[in-house]
């Protein structure tokens, strides 16, 4: 039950992550991100960088069933997908292609990956992993 309600989430995590990168966002108000900076970083890259650092983890806690080529695989198709989500946005009118948004997605699920292995030993010793996943 927990590996399927894992997927559901992943895959619904997914979907949402691209409507926000084909959906209008200055329809709606959101374009002031490109003008605001936080600590010299313009915030739309933050912000970018913060919705890919969850990736990771849900993948793993979705796919992962207790081999080390698997983190691998599932690291390099995360990149993948910040490439996509931005890359997409080249084909589309109403959106634009940035290459600081695409540095900041897989920016994003490279401290993914890095956050999920620092926790690590905190999810083994509290029991919060996927069974798959357990030593």
């Amino acid at each position: 039950m927990y590996h399927f309600s894992a997927k559901i989430l992943f895959w619904g995590y997914n979907l949402l992550l691209l409507l926000f990168a084909l959906m209008p966002l200055s329809s709606v108000g959101v374009s002031g991100l490109n003008k605001t900076e936080v600590m010299g970083f313009r915030s739309d890259h933050l912000l970018h960088m913060l919705v890919f650092v969850p990736w990771y983890t849900l993948a793993v806690f979705s796919f992962y069933s207790g081999r080390l080529w698997q983190y691998i695989l599932l690291f390099v198709a995360g990149l993948i997908f910040g490439f996509f989500a931005e890359f997409v946005q080249y084909f589309i009118s109403y959106r634009s292609y940035n290459f600081h948004d695409l540095w900041a997605n897989l920016i994003g699920v490279t401290a993914g990956v890095a956050l999920y292995f620092v926790a690590l030993p905190f999810l083994k010793k509290y029991r919060l992993l996927p069974i798959a996943q357990k030593e």
